[in-house]
C-alpha cells in the first residue's frame, strides 16, 4: 500500500505533503474547482490500486470539493481501474487547532466488485467520519 500526502493549494498554509493539486499559489476561484478536479484525476491514474491518498484541504473549498468529486466519480470508471477493481482511500486530514495538529476526520473509500463483467458502471465509494 502506498501513501500518497498532497495539499490543495500551495502556499496557502505549511502543509505534511510531497505535492499540491493546484501549484499556483494564488488559486483563481472561477477555475479552481475544476483545476483540483482535473488534478486529482491525475493522480489517480498514476496510483497503484491500493493507495492511500493523504488529503489536507486548506483554504478554498472549492478546491476540496473538485477533489473530493474526482475521487467518487473515479470508483469503479472502467477508464481507470483497468481491470475492474480499486481500493483506493481518500482520506481527509484537518487542522485542529486544539490539538495544534492535523487529524485524520473522513474517509473515502472504492469499492469496485463487478457482478457482471458486461455492466460498465459498478463501482461506489463509500464515506464515513473517523
Amino acid at each position: 500500500m502506498k501513501i500518497i500526502t498532497v495539499g490543495g493549494v500551495k502556499g496557502r498554509h505549511d502543509l505534511p505533503v510531497s505535492q499540491y493539486l493546484i501549484t499556483d499559489t494564488v488559486a483563481d476561484f472561477a477555475t479552481a474547482n475544476k483545476q483540483a478536479f482535473d488534478a486529482m484525476t491525475e493522480l489517480l491514474r498514476g496510483t497503484p490500486r491500493d493507495a492511500v491518498i493523504r488529503f489536507y484541504p486548506t483554504g478554498l473549498s472549492t478546491v476540496s470539493f473538485g477533489a473530493i468529486s474526482a475521487f467518487v466519480g473515479f470508483a469503479g470508471d472502467d477508464d481507470f481501474s483497468g481491470d475492474h477493481t480499486s481500493g483506493r482511500t481518500l482520506e481527509i486530514w484537518e487542522y485542529d487547532r486544539d490539538k495544534a495538529d492535523y487529524v485524520h476526520t473522513t474517509t473515502f473509500s472504492h469499492s469496485a466488485t463487478p457482478a457482471d463483467a458486461s455492466v460498465k458502471a459498478y463501482g461506489k465509494c463509500l464515506a464515513h467520519t473517523v
